[in-house]
């Protein structure tokens, strides 16, 4: 994560110019999540693909400059090594991983896993998965 500069399609802190930038690309339908209310800003998004399988990925970054980093892409938790930590909390099952000070949280929306990543205190990047998690349309 760090300061090393993500490879972005789209450069926009716009929710609306990521979301139309996923709508018209292929791959699985990936939705913004929003976090301006936060202060935490939107750098960018770019589409690639993640163990042979399309995915969406933007990136946030905070007040103080920490990055936040969101991916989605069709998979199954099941897939996933066994977490450090799960937590279960309204109707969903976050696994959390630590690695080199960054955690990563995934939980499953519909046929996506959602991913967020960041080097905040892990219980913040939990809490915002939690926040943020919402059941499929």
């Amino acid at each position: 994560l760090g300061s090393r500069s993500l490879p972005f399609a789209v450069r926009t802190p716009d929710a609306a110019t990521i979301e139309q930038y996923f709508a018209a690309s292929s791959g699985p339908r990936v939705r913004v999540i929003d976090l301006a209310m936060m202060q935490i800003a939107l750098e960018g998004a770019t589409r690639h693909m993640l163990a042979g399988r399309p995915s969406g990925l933007y990136s946030y970054q905070t007040l103080t400059g920490a990055r936040l980093v969101c991916q989605m892409y069709e998979g199954r938790l099941a897939d996933l090594p066994p977490p450090e930590t799960v937590r279960d909390e309204n109707g969903f099952h976050f696994r959390i991983y630590t690695r080199g000070g960054v955690t990563v949280v995934f939980w499953q929306e519909g046929e996506l896993v959602c991913v967020l990543a960041s080097e905040l205190p892990a219980p913040d990047v939990l809490a915002l998965a939690i926040a943020k998690a919402m059941a499929p349309a």
